[in-house]
């Protein structure tokens, strides 16, 4: 025990130093063998934890990339079926079209011959007023149904038209008053109704100026 520590007292510095500097290289490669041996197995399992993660990730983009193909081909399929059906029910409104405009027209003979006299000329042989006027007001009104029905229209709110009670035609000209922005001529349609209305029950002869007013009412919305 003396002999080492008379050893180390007779050292001198040059020689303590380059005997540290031995074992810190002797320790320093011993701790990497060891940290070698220690870690070599976790660092592999490690690697091949990560490689497994990676193609885990890429299996699940994979299939997110099939996923996304097909549902755009489903909504590309989608779209081709909503255009073809748009066009079916383009078609069959234009097959209904002459339909609904001639169940208008027939509702409105209907209640315009139900609230009138048939008689064509009076006991004189002239023509009778209350027939003279009907015949205007039925072409008044035809003009009114096509209107209604025109193709330019939108379906739904000829739907909409085709909906209101003929009875009372007011309502429908209200009706496409709101829809083309309550045009002039819609006073003249509102002026002819107020005055087949005054006269349809045939109670009462209507007078030579109203059946004059009549007939230029109805010259006019048919030149327009």
């Amino acid at each position: 025990m003396n002999s080492t520590s008379d050893l180390w007292q007779t050292l001198t510095a040059p020689q303590a130093t380059i005997i540290a500097s031995i074992i810190a290289v002797i320790g320093a490669i011993f701790g990497l063998l060891l940290g070698w041996w220690l870690l070599n197995g976790r660092v592999r399992d490690l690697k091949t934890a990560i490689d497994h993660a990676g193609t885990i990730i890429e299996t699940h983009r994979a299939n997110v990339d099939r996923t996304l193909r097909l549902v755009e081909e489903q909504i590309s399929g989608l779209r081709s079926t909503v255009s073809e059906l748009e066009s079916k029910i383009v078609t069959v409104g234009t097959l209904l079209q002459p339909i609904v405009e001639g169940v208008g027209k027939i509702q409105g003979s209907v209640s315009d011959l139900q609230s009138s006299n048939d008689q064509e000329v009076d006991v004189g042989g002239q023509p009778n007023p209350q027939q003279t006027l009907r015949e205007d007001w039925v072409s008044i009104r035809d003009k009114l149904e096509e209107m209604a029905n025109d193709p330019a229209v939108d379906g739904r709110t000829r739907a909409a038209y085709a909906r209101i009670d003929r009875r009372s035609y007011a309502d429908l000209i209200n009706a496409i008053s709101k829809g083309n922005g309550n045009k002039p001529e819609m006073a003249k349609f509102r002026e002819a109704v107020a005055l087949w209305h005054k006269y349809r029950t045939g109670r009462s002869t209507p007078p030579r100026d109203d059946v004059e007013k009549m007939k230029k009412i109805r010259a006019e919305l048919l030149r327009s």
